[in-house]
């Protein structure tokens, strides 16, 4: 990259950088940082000092996740089979699942729900709070 004259910019050395401290970032960051303290408890060759460094443009973690949003548990349960117990931010599970069709004066309920609105067994989450 060019140096830019009177330009002066923070350098800092990592062995990992990942993009973005979403969903998908911090599972790759907690996965890496678990796949190394397995390998090094069993491996011969230790792998010390790996830095792992997790880049976000927002000013805190989840600072732009606003929204409410409904997880699938399985992703997180394979990761991380005892989320729950450590105190994930999940609002409540769905505990049922329903479409209404609404005017001004009625609402008609769907008679069936495909399946990408079925959320029985999800979670109810808040993305700034995950």
């Amino acid at each position: 990259m060019a140096e830019l004259p009177g330009v002066a910019r923070e350098a800092l050395d990592v062995d990992v950088v990942i993009v973005g401290a979403g969903p998908a970032g911090l599972a790759a960051a907690y996965e890496l940082s678990r796949l190394i303290k397995a390998h090094n408890e069993t491996a011969e060759k230790k792998l010390e000092g790996i830095s792992i460094a997790v880049l976000e443009k927002g000013k805190e973690v989840g600072s732009h996740g606003i929204s409410g949003a409904v997880m699938d548990p399985r992703g997180i349960n394979e990761l991380m089979p005892d989320w729950l117990q450590r105190g994930c931010p999940v609002e409540s599970p769905v505990t049922d699942d329903g479409f209404w069709l609404m005017s001004k004066t009625m609402k008609l309920s769907a008679p069936i729900l495909p399946p990408p609105l079925q959320n029985l067994g999800n979670y109810v989450i808040s993305l700034g709070e995950f």
